[in-house]
């Protein structure tokens, strides 16, 4: 049986100040730094992780872990191995582990175009984002002078026909998916998708636009009815979205650009899916921890995410959304996983009687974003359109009458 030892270039450090963010004092004491300097990636570890990393020090099959941290634990359950088992595999995926003969001679492979090469009857102008597998590039058409994006999967920066095979059936999906809301104005649009010998891509719209976030945070004199109809454009999009049949999956501020209040387009649909679609049918689920519902997430770090998405889930999401246009910040933070979760999953959101712009909370808006956090499911609203019938009726028409 093949046996994994640790890459050379995994590093395992004391967590110092000058770490990506600021550690609070009660983690550094039981947390590491693992530093990936071939990916140039940074984890931040507890001691379970730390503990089976270092088993690695030499070169191990599964069985010879599973065998050691037995002896270790004093625990021949099978419990342990089914643990083992999962670190183990979330070990190789990270390539924290490699075969034991593994080539570590390479470079990390950049991406394929620079500005100013041609793409097809395109013109690179930039890249925008390195996703590893997917390259996403600013382009602008050779004929036509019009800008676009162009989400790019390479084969050469997957590296295995069955990983490629899986990621190309994703962005198949994703530009079918395109194409059955693109009658919905707040959609990002999609122009076309090119397949050849190891490589694909979609030609989607170009959006100058902001993040919620970044939106609330940079616009200048911001006032109440701005940030009403902010939330009334998500909420309409959405609430088309999901009458489309369409669940969303990965709904967070980064994944809807805004324009103005009143212009808004959603966007990244990698990890949607149909209602109807059988869960058999789904490649990957996944998404922006602080935006996870109760039901999806467990506590313990190894296997963060539980469930697929669903209608529920996005609703919870949009819930984060409008208390994040409400207040401008997250209702559930946490600086390690354990810490996030369980404050999503035990801890009650707070709701300040004013808003960041230092107005008083509508009960009606307080009382919609509460019932989309409700930690069990079946208690929030059903799709996205009965959250925005509520918002009209009992925020919007209030503020109407009151003014």
């Amino acid at each position: 049986m093949e046996k994994f030892k640790l890459s050379k270039h995994i590093a395992i450090l004391k967590v110092k100040d000058n770490f990506e963010e600021a550690v609070p004092e009660k983690f550094k004491r039981d947390h590491f730094h693992l530093r990936d300097s071939v990916n140039d990636r940074d984890f931040f570890i507890n001691k379970t992780v730390k503990y089976f990393v270092d088993k690695f020090s030499k070169p191990l099959n599964l069985p010879e872990l599973v065998q050691i941290v037995k002896n270790d634990l004093k625990n021949d359950s099978s419990e342990v191995e089914k643990t083992c088992t999962e670190f183990f595999n979330l070990l190789c995926r990270k390539n924290i582990l490699v075969l034991e003969n593994a080539d570590e001679s390479f470079a990390k492979t950049k991406p394929k175009y620079k500005a100013g090469d041609l793409l097809d009857q395109f013109i690179v102008e930039k890249l925008l984002s390195d996703r590893g597998y997917l390259e996403i590039y600013l382009v602008t058409g050779k004929l036509s002078g019009k800008q676009s994006v162009i989400k790019y999967l390479s084969f050469v920066r997957v590296g295995d026909t069955n990983k490629y095979n899986d990621e190309l059936a994703e962005l198949e999906r994703e530009f079918s998916l395109l194409n059955d809301v693109a009658h919905i104005p707040a959609m990002c649009s999609v122009y076309g998708f090119e397949k050849g010998e190891g490589y694909a891509y979609i030609n989607l719209e170009y959006i100058k636009g902001l993040s919620i976030e970044r939106f609330l945070h940079t616009k200048k004199r911001l006032k109440e009815k701005d940030c009403l109809q902010l939330l009334k454009s998500v909420l309409t999009g959405f609430a088309a979205l999901h009458n489309t049949g369409i669940i969303h999956g990965d709904i967070h501020s980064s994944n809807l650009l805004v324009k103005s209040e009143t212009d808004i387009r959603i966007i990244d649909l990698g990890y949607s899916r149909k209602v109807d679609m059988e869960p058999n049918e789904m490649l990957s689920y996944g998404g922006v921890m602080h935006y996870m519902p109760p039901e999806r997430i467990e506590i313990r770090t190894l296997r963060k995410y539980t469930d697929d998405a669903s209608l529920s889930s996005d609703v919870y999401q949009v819930g984060v959304l409008a208390y994040l246009v409400l207040y401008k910040t997250l209702p559930f933070n946490g600086f390690v996983w354990e810490e996030l979760s369980r404050n999503i999953k035990e801890s009650a959101e707070v709701y300040p009687e004013h808003s960041f712009l230092k107005k008083p909370v509508s009960k009606a808006l307080v009382g919609i974003i509460k019932k989309c956090l409700s930690k069990k499911p079946a208690d929030r609203y059903k799709t996205a359109g009965e959250i925005l019938a509520d918002f009209e009726n009992q925020v919007l028409k209030l503020k109407l009458q009151v003014n």
